[in-house]
């Protein structure tokens, strides 16, 4: 998978395409029902929101995020249409992040940004005591939480 947007990836990408074929996903089985409406509380609800991009890139950084959501966030956030950065093109989360910014007070929003070199200390760190990149990254995710808390 290649996933990214600069002069070196859009490189990378016409070489993939040129000598690559399309993988075709078997088909899978349904998902488990999800929670009943009743079990999940509504986005409204004050809560803290995390995502991470950039983990498994060669070139770029890994950013976790965090936003405390209240009512009237909620509320704009939705408005700008704010998902998961996966389901996200770079592009467009580049002006997802300028609205976010525009809208979403400071003391309320945390960005945590590991570059290259001290991802690849903390993932070592890490690895050395028998952990994984999941702890990683719920390492950074609770950063920003806490973050956001102090």
């Amino acid at each position: 998978m290649i996933a990214g947007h600069a002069p070196a990836f859009d490189r990378a990408l016409a070489i993939v395409e040129s000598v690559g074929k399309p993988v075709i996903p078997k088909s899978r089985p349904a998902p488990p029902a999800t929670a009943s409406a009743a079990e999940v509380p509504p986005e409204t609800e004050p809560h803290v929101g995390t995502d991470e991009a950039g983990k498994g890139d060669f070139f770029g950084p890994l950013v976790t995020a965090g936003v405390y959501v209240d009512e009237r966030t909620a509320k704009l956030l939705r408005t700008l249409s704010v998902r998961d950065s996966k389901l996200v093109s770079d592009r467009e989360l580049r002006g997802l992040a300028t609205n976010i910014r525009n809208v979403v007070e400071e003391e309320m929003r945390a960005v945590i940004i590991l570059a290259p070199r001290r991802y690849n200390e903390l993932y070592k760190q890490m690895r050395s005591e028998g952990k994984n990149l999941n702890t990683l990254l719920a390492w950074a995710h609770t950063r920003a939480i806490e973050d956001l808390i102090s």
